[in-house]
């Protein structure tokens, strides 16, 4: 689903002064991740740095050499660039719906991409081209991979490969022209197309019906045909199983069995009292009569150089595994790596090899995830590249309880970009600490949930060990497209309920697995250490899913209203901006999730000269229930309204950083101009009933001091419009704790004697209406002892503003705006104020 930002630059051209240096000229969309060494380079020539949050677009050619991005189109698209890649943003073109003005021209010049196509070509397929120095590809599905290669390609040399995953593709290479299907790759090499051997051989149908390979590598393999292709891993003449989930006796019966596309997580005695995690995507698990005894992955290094990674109890069962890959340079490459082991580590490890635990050892009660321990044993960790080059090597001996626990389940192919989803303790292994002296009973209750639009989650669970509990919880995030990691996880222990507590810290990796269609994937594993001076304690778990609710984020229509009120700090003082605009597609841009606006831009406010701006995509939309009935929106006269307390960024020209909430307020049915009375037509307009609104916020300080933010109460409102002759008046009044008891304030505006056409009168062709405010906050609580008036105890004059639009699709029924107030801090303590409101009321003849 798409997520949108502000089109800032799309009207640097429109709006002088607002064009930022070494920013993509015209917005495709943004970066939701980036690893290590991501840029963009311009046509001209210029270079910047890409991070989470940057912008990129038409001309910009996104370069990974020794990193990883993930890419977020405007129209929903989504591309994972994998290292050593040059992907061209040829022209682009998305204004919030296809309406046959859309395009999407892309060039993939070196490197690996995978793509979920968004909205562009959906309905007009020429509007979608995918060019290669050999190819040229087109949409009519969904999801695939695309590689392309120059040099040192390997064995079917340079050229591009399409692997399809869901939907079809359009391939054109020289005399080839025609579909790839899903669970169908070709290699084009300018003359001609032909298949790759061996992907797709196995295929399942997601949920929705659509066809997905099941050789799909998610964004760390290569199907470009060089060195290091890891697709597919194991081919015919080693059993596989379907989903990696047979181990415990579903799987036909064979000593040796292979289960290849797997996510896992690990956690491991790195030194006598450390624990280290680690996870894993797109795994191969060797099983011994149904038990774990090696875990092998294929990748590339942060050079783009292929590596092996294998983990194994038994090299005689690695190694009949690997005589069954049916590839020769997959196998004749695995083969060198394990020849080249020193005999004195091979005769170590057969001496007294690991074993898996078997009273730890089984399925998640969800049946979707696998997870155990290794103990009593010796357990080897290897890492190679692919021609027998040994470049790390440790032998680890467990004794005791020391133990290396596992979890491993099936690639969950699709993870979505948006929605929140839950998931419950399903198992887990027994602890251990990582001296081997101690075991306890793990994990015994935990709940995690995760936000996929903003990338992050939240964990909380409690593991029982030698008599006590340790509760955990924190904030996790997304670390590659299907792995995650602890973000900032905190844990405490006890002995007994109310004794003394110890503070340690928590690691967590982690992975999704299990296909779900476009839904959240059906479970997550991890692992976790806890740290402690003496030992750590280390294990993993299981959660399943039990709840996804899909976020939708989507264009404001245009012609709606929005309201959006805010607290700075101008020049070292508090400063409030109240602002208005009508969405019109152009300058004024907004977007909206779950009926909330999270997303702006506008140039259209006068106070906005150079342009204001909202992002809270990954913000917690504060939904006060202010409406008839504790209402969070009046549906019936399409208007929402929320505030952002935390998680934001809100843009102004002339003023510095936020201070407390950002609140919006969006009506999409204003009252056409048609409907309003004239001037002259004898006729005007109360509105005195408060329908909703957000709380207002106030800021202020305290011998100089800041207070912090308060949330108040707006007790009353009135605006009344004299439609005959154009005056306006307002007055609003509201409440807030200050500390000492309830501080109160008032604000009131009335029209100036050359209406209409001056500040404080109606305009009635104008959208968006202005009104200046002026009153007074009573607290003795707001001081400054540099100012000329000590506190407010007797009133500090305040100046404001209201923006407010008619709304009402057939007579102007209601008003919906933004206010703001704040003290002249030259000559009263520093106190700053914002809201939003929505009133109703009648038109009637003027008394």
């Amino acid at each position: 689903m798409p997520i949108f930002r502000p089109l800032l630059l799309t009207l640097a051209l429109v709006l002088p002064g607002f064009a930022q240096p070494g920013v993509a000229a015209t917005q495709a969309g943004k970066v939701v991740y980036a690893y290590g060494d991501v840029r963009a380079v311009a046509d001209g020539g210029a270079t910047r740095a890409l991070g989470r949050g940057d912008a990129f677009g038409a001309g910009d050619t996104i370069v990974t050499r020794e990193g990883r991005a993930q890419l977020r189109f405007s129209d929903g698209g989504f591309a994972a660039l994998q290292p050593d890649t040059e992907y061209r943003i040829e022209d682009y073109h998305f204004e919030g719906k296809a309406d046959g003005g859309e395009r999407s021209f892309l060039n993939l010049l070196r490197g690996s991409v995978r793509l979920v196509t968004g909205l562009i070509g959906r309905a007009n397929k020429q509007n979608f081209r995918l060019r290669t120095p050999v190819a040229t590809i087109g949409i009519r599905g969904t999801s695939g991979k695309i590689s392309h290669c120059e040099a040192n390609c390997g064995e079917r040399g340079p050229g591009t490969s399409l692997a399809g995953y869901g939907g079809e593709w359009d391939l054109n290479s020289g005399a080839f022209s025609g579909p790839v299907k899903p669970g169908q790759a070709k290699f084009c090499n300018g003359a001609s197309c032909f298949d790759i051997p061996g992907f797709g051989q196995r295929s399942e149908v997601e949920n929705d019906g659509g066809t997905l390979a099941e050789g799909d590598s998610g964004e760390d393999g290569d199907d470009s045909g060089g060195a290091g292709t890891t697709e597919p891993v194991f081919q015919a003449g080693v059993q596989t199983g379907d989903d990696g989930l047979c181990v415990l006796g579903n799987c036909a019966q064979a000593e040796i069995l292979v289960a290849t596309g797997l996510n896992a997580a690990a956690v491991m005695n790195d030194r006598p009292t450390d624990g280290d995690t680690g996870s894993g995507e797109d795994l191969a698990v060797v099983l011994r009569n149904g038990e774990p005894i090696a875990v092998v992955d294929l990748d590339t290094d942060s050079t783009g150089t292929p590596e092996v990674f294998l983990l194994t109890t038994d090299l005689n069962a690695v190694r009949t595994a690997v005589e069954g890959i049916a590839s020769p340079a997959l196998r004749n490459g695995l083969l060198a790596v394990l020849d080249a082991l020193p005999d004195s580590a091979i005769s170590a490890l057969n001496e007294n090899p690991a074993s898996v635990a078997p009273g730890d050892f089984g399925r998640t009660s969800d049946n979707q995830l696998v997870f155990g321990r290794w103990q009593n044993g010796s357990i080897l960790e290897v890492e190679a590249d692919p021609i027998g080059g040994i470049t790390d090597l440790e032998l680890r001996r467990l004794e005791g309880f020391a133990s290396e626990h596992f979890i491993f389940g099936p690639d969950p192919v699709f993870v979505p970009v948006s929605g929140r989803a839950t998931y419950a303790l399903t198992g887990a292994t027994r602890s251990t600490s990582t001296d081997g002296k101690t075991i306890g009973d793990g994990v015994v209750s935990g709940k995690l949930s995760f936000d996929f639009t903003t990338r992050s989650g939240l964990i909380d669970f409690t593991v029982r060990h030698a008599s006590r509990l340790f509760l955990s919880s924190g904030t996790l995030e997304l670390d590659g497209l299907k792995s995650f990691r602890d973000d900032d996880v905190t844990g405490f222990s006890q002995a007994s309920p109310g004794g003394p507590t110890f503070l340690h810290g928590v690691l967590i990796e982690g992975f999704f697995a299990g296909r779900n269609g476009n839904q959240a994937p059906l479970a997550a594993g991890l692992s976790y250490v806890i740290q402690r001076t003496e030992a750590d304690i280390i294990g993993v778990a299981g959660f399943g899913l039990t709840d996804f609710v899909p976020v939708s984020i989507a264009p404001v229509p245009n012609g709606s209203f929005v309201g959006f009120a805010h607290g700075f700090e101008d020049n070292g003082t508090l400063a409030a901006l109240a602002l208005g605009f009508v969405v019109d597609g152009a300058s004024n841009l907004a977007f909206q999730q779950n009926g909330v606006v999270v997303d702006f831009f506008t140039g259209g406010d006068p106070a906005c000269l150079a342009g204001c701006a909202l992002d809270a995509l990954d913000a917690v939309a504060i939904r006060d229930a202010t409406g008839p009935g504790g209402a969070t929106s009046l549906p019936t006269l399409g208007v929402s309204w929320a505030r952002f307390a935390d998680n934001f960024d809100a843009e102004h020209a002339a003023l510095d950083a936020e201070v407390g909430s950002a609140h919006v307020i969006a009506a999409t049915m204003p009252t056409p101009v048609a409907a309003i009375p004239n001037l002259g037509s004898g006729q005007q307009g109360v509105y005195n009933l408060l329908r909703g609104g957000t709380r207002p916020t106030v800021v202020y300080e305290t011998n100089g001091s800041p207070a912090g933010e308060r949330v108040g109460q707006l007790t009353s409102a009135s605006v009344a419009i004299n439609f005959d002759n154009g005056d306006v008046n307002a007055s609003f009044a509201g409440s807030f704790p200050d500390g000492a008891g309830t501080a109160l304030w008032n604000l009131s505006g009335a029209p100036v004697s050359t209406c209409p056409g001056s500040a404080g009168c109606f305009v009635r062709s104008q959208p968006v209406h202005t009104l200046d405010l002026t009153g007074q906050v009573l607290s003795s609580r707001i001081s400054n002892p540099q100012a000329s008036n000590f506190d407010c105890s007797d009133g500090c004059f305040l100046s404001g503003r209201t923006r407010f639009d008619l709304i009402g699709s057939n007579a102007p029924g209601g008003i919906a705006g933004a206010y703001q107030a704040e003290t002249d801090q030259s000559i009263e303590p520093a106190f700053s104020l914002s809201g939003t409101y929505v009133l109703q009321g009648s038109v009637g003849p003027v008394p």
